[in-house]
């Protein structure tokens, strides 16, 4: 799919966390499985085991595991990936760690995003899942369940447009 004498990734995600280890395995999984080849992970201060989750994917050479202490970190951050890793991977993706993107068409995420114009940005649909009486996501065990466990009400809202991957070169 891509050219390793160009880049070592097709797409990869950044995305900033905190405290996200009981669903960190779950949303790598199901982000490789949908197309993405690698993570660009940054941990904000987590006090939770989410480094330990994240191991076997940094040992498998899937994840770059990055520190990021501080407050409001999330602009120097995608900031600091770019600048870092602009040269490493052809599409690069900004998401939050409770965010899943469901490819419409194909299967893979970069199959169904490159059918559009080559720009440098690409957005994506964008749908919120709950609302305040819906259970919160923490009461789930899949999280991406949550989507299909939705009231339809919440699913009939049409979908907010969200920045997803910048082309880097």
């Amino acid at each position: 799919m891509v050219d390793k004498n160009l880049f070592l990734h097709d797409l990869a995600f950044v995305a900033i966390l905190k405290n996200e280890a009981p669903y960190l395995k779950e949303w790598l999984d199901y982000h490789l499985l949908a197309g993405v080849d690698h993570f660009y992970l940054y941990d904000n201060d987590s006090t939770d085991n989410q480094r330990e989750v994240a191991a076997p994917y940094v040992k498998a050479g899937l994840v770059d595991y990055i520190p990021a202490p501080g407050k409001v970190m999330q602009m120097p951050t995608y900031n600091d990936a770019v600048n870092r890793f602009k040269f490493q991977c052809r599409y690069m993706a900004f998401i939050d760690g409770d965010e899943f993107i469901f490819p419409k068409r194909g299967g893979v995420l970069l199959k169904s995003s490159t059918k559009f114009c080559p720009a440098t940005r690409k957005r994506q649909a964008w749908r919120l899942i709950g609302k305040c009486s819906a259970p919160t996501v923490t009461k789930l065990r899949i999280i991406h369940a949550a989507f299909w466990n939705a009231s339809r009400d919440v699913r009939r809202i049409p979908p907010q447009l969200k920045p997803f991957a910048i082309r880097v070169r």
